[in-house]
């Protein structure tokens, strides 16, 4: 059985994309999820014995669907904690960057007893993930928008469950799960933490406060506070997206397993023009 992967590791620092990692704007640009997954990787690697308490990953152009230069450094360290600082590079320009929190773990007794799943995403498991490609934008009678037409993007990697049996068919506060299917590395399992950093970019998608017929919008950063890894086989996002005043937006979400609590996610949005053709 072929791997599905995001990335296939040249050296220490050389990674190709997959086709896979595209996002939903483009199949030849990546969404963020993937490259912020990375970012997260390669910090860690800097950081053994350590966990991530955050992360925040600036997109400073877009990135295409083809070779990245990934490069960590140690920007302070102390007994218990360090700082990552991870740089995104194609073509000799810096395309996004990343900064990461790690702490040491404290011991077993002293962490919290997990608690359970919120009852409205418990539901969701009583729906079959959508077996049609995924569509992040729908008109008022149900149609798709073409110019999100492409079913081998990052999306469409994960197996998703929503209330409605078409995922992203409204707009507004939303929750949704998602089961990743694909490995961020080729020859390499995805991690509790690599799936939250993965995962994180899709907040603002799934709380879309807008309809895409009247406008779009660009995520330039998202930025995550880690509570534990996801232990369980779905991740469960809830999440709501706030309008700015004469500004852009803002979106925020928290991501659970079946214990509970695992991270909560912030991210700006600025407007865009809507781009819009209908499926034929």
């Amino acid at each position: 059985m072929n791997e599905n992967f995001y990335y296939g590791q040249r050296s220490a620092e050389e990674f190709e994309s997959s086709t896979l990692t595209s996002g939903p704007w483009s199949p030849d640009f990546q969404h963020g999820g993937p490259p912020f997954g990375l970012a997260y990787r390669v910090a860690q690697d800097n950081a053994p014995g350590l966990i991530p308490t955050g992360g925040r990953f600036d997109i400073l152009a877009p990135i295409k669907v083809g070779d990245l230069l990934v490069r960590a450094e140690v920007l302070h360290e102390t007994r218990s904690t360090k700082q990552c600082s991870v740089s995104l590079t194609q073509g000799g320009r810096t395309v996004a960057t990343a900064t990461f929190w790690f702490v040491r773990p404290v011991p077993d007794a002293l962490l919290p007893t997990p608690t359970m799943l919120p009852q409205d995403l418990i539901s969701l498991d009583l729906r079959e993930p959508a077996g049609h490609p995924i569509h992040l934008g729908f008109d008022s009678l149900g149609t798709p928008f073409s110019w999100l037409n492409h079913g081998s993007g990052f999306m469409s990697s994960c197996l998703w469950k929503f209330p409605e049996d078409i995922p992203f068919l409204r707009e507004g506060a939303h929750v949704a799960a998602c089961k990743m299917t694909t490995t961020l590395v080729r020859g390499s399992a995805l991690s509790g933490f690599e799936r939250i950093y993965t995962l994180a970019d899709a907040v603002w998608s799934i709380g879309r406060g807008f309809s895409l017929e009247e406008m779009s919008a660009v995520n330039v950063d998202v930025t995550v506070h880690c509570v534990r890894p996801v232990e369980s086989e779905w991740a469960y996002i809830r999440a709501a997206t706030t309008h700015v005043a004469e500004g852009g937006l803002f979106a925020s979400g928290e991501i659970f397993d079946q214990h509970g609590l695992c991270a909560k996610v912030h991210q700006v949005l600025v407007p865009a023009p809507p781009r819009l053709e209908r499926v034929s």
